[in-house]
């Protein structure tokens, strides 16, 4: 069944499908046709064919009613139409465009999966009583009821195929054209069939493509998410030719890493873009709206030789639970037991000033905390990871045990046993995370996505576990409109990386595919 869908769409959004139609029609009705129609159809059809542009079928129609109102008597023209109707069939199916001519093929479908199913839904229907009742109206026509019943019988495997269809159009794919134009008189029938499980699911999907029917289309979204991008990173001046590019505006993309919609399945069209601004704009947006829950310090953008953006570092720390941005303790909106009384809205109304003590433990409170290291690199498909991957790496710094590999025969110098003894800090755990951001997976199979990239993390594990990384993410786009798949590798855990008798594990997929980004840590 998803192969013959699969060849349907094919068909349907194939450009010669309308010239095939035109052709075959043509072919028949030529000697039945006068000889300048035949002529002014054919100039018309060829020349759209030599600028490879869409089946001009406004074109035909209007050159068919001119025809018919200069050289054909009022008398004649039906007759004439008649007989040329198989012609103007065609011209009216594709009179809105190839695009509007395959969603109207969809309704159709949907509507004979309506029309059978009604019969058999609500509450309290019996399918005796229904089929007694269609026996009873077409006694002239036991076929149809036959025909009827039959269809019904196979509701299992026809609710299945709605499935698949609803799937392959929903708003926010491309290239499905205006969806809520043409089949939402259709969704909104096939919600109201809810009586049995089959046609419940059939129903629930409609609701849902009704929901994003309601909601910009994907290419608009992904027209605004350009512009936006653009604007952040763009410097024009009105007279003059050009423009410079500038390092993003957080004023312009906060609109979009504040945003309430869904931002994740456009923006990843947006890595490895052809301007390398742009891409590094979306890799901004990318990590301030995904690690809101943590204290982001410090944002960096590396670049080539030729001071091109590269890639984006950041600097962020873990918040802890109850800590607001500022490190006060959070108050609760509902608490469980009444507040202490304070002098705050009475008749003394005191304001703390804070010590300069109070000052210290704040920042005491935000120095606790190790400052942590994320980079994210985009690559336009897996393939070209490895590059990318290897300068992403030089910018995190080694780890004790590798520095201390890299320079031997060093002579221990004891000036640092006369400074005060401080907190020992383990330089050696794993802290930083990197992100490889695909622009396309060109794949759906998550086992196939897998297999290209475990070599990868298997070729760098060792440089990985000496620049102290935690973990690293995969982020794989879809250039179907789907949200981005995440395959998540992480390093052995402390306990398990010092001990004497087993040996360093390598980096395990811990999480295999994720719809939302994973935790820094």
């Amino acid at each position: 069944m998803a192969a013959t869908l699969k060849q349907l769409v094919e068909v349907l959004r194939n450009p010669e499908l309308p010239y095939s139609q035109w052709n075959a029609q043509f072919a028949a009705l030529h000697s039945r046709m006068p000889q300048k129609l035949d002529s002014q159809f054919s100039q018309i059809v060829d020349r759209a064919k030599t600028r490879h542009a869409d089946f001009p079928a406004k074109p035909l129609h209007k050159a068919f009613h001119r025809f018919l109102e200069e050289n054909v008597a009022a008398g004649d023209a039906d007759m004439l139409k008649t007989t040329l109707a198989p012609l103007t069939d065609v011209l009216n199916a594709y009179s809105e465009g190839q695009k509007a001519h395959e969603l109207n093929i969809v309704k159709e479908l949907l509507a004979s999966y309506i029309e059978i199913e009604r019969l058999f839904t609500g509450y309290g229907t019996q399918e005796d009583s229904v089929i007694l009742k269609l026996r009873d109206q077409n006694k002239d026509d036991i076929r149809k009821v036959v025909q009827t019943v039959l269809s019904h019988s196979r509701v299992g495997a026809k609710s299945s195929l709605i499935l698949a269809i609803l799937e392959e159009y929903r708003p926010n794919k491309p290239n499905v054209g205006n969806v809520a134009k043409y089949l939402r008189p259709a969704l909104q029938e096939l919600t109201e069939l809810q009586s049995s499980r089959t046609t419940s699911k059939v129903s629930l999907k409609a609701r849902e493509i009704m929901i994003q029917c309601s909601l910009p289309s994907l290419e608009e979204r992904t027209a605004q998410m350009e512009h936006i991008l653009r604007s952040s990173v763009v410097e024009s001046r009105y007279g003059e030719a050009s423009w410079d590019h500038r390092e993003p505006s957080l004023e312009v993309i906060k609109e979009v890493v504040d945003s309430k919609y869904t931002v994740f399945d456009v923006l990843t069209l947006f890595f490895a873009h052809e301007d390398p601004y742009v891409s590094v704009a979306a890799l901004e947006v990318y990590v301030r709206r995904a690690y809101r829950a943590y204290i982001l310090k410090q944002i960096e953008y590396h670049s080539d030789e030729s001071d091109t953006p590269l890639f984006v570092t950041w600097d962020f720390a873990l918040r802890k639970i109850g800590q607001s941005e500022y490190g006060l303790p959070l108050q609760s909106a509902a608490p469980s037991s009444p507040a202490t009384p304070s002098a705050s809205g009475g008749s003394f109304d005191f304001k703390r000033i804070h010590s300069i003590s109070d000052m210290s433990y704040l920042n005491h409170k935000w120095d606790s905390e190790p400052n942590r290291k994320g980079v994210i690199v985009p690559v336009k498909y897996l393939d070209d990871a490895e590059d990318l991957l290897g300068k992403a790496l030089e910018t995190l710094a080694l780890s004790d045990k590798a520095r201390k590999r890299s320079t031997p025969g060093l002579i221990p110098d004891l000036s640092g046993k006369r400074k005060p003894t401080t907190a020992k800090v383990d330089s050696d755990e794993l802290s930083a995370v990197i992100n490889v951001a695909v622009r396309d997976a060109e794949s759906k199979s998550d086992q196939e996505i897998l297999s290209r990239i475990v070599p990868i993390v298997e070729q760098f594990k060792e440089d990985l576990l000496n620049r102290n990384v935690r973990r690293i993410t995969f982020i794989c786009g879809r250039n179907d409109g789907a949200y981005p798949g995440y395959y998540t590798f992480r390093g052995p855990e402390p306990s398990t990386a010092t001990s004497a008798t087993l040996p360093v594990p390598s980096f395990v997929p811990v999480v295999s595919v994720m719809r939302s980004p994973p935790p820094s840590t």
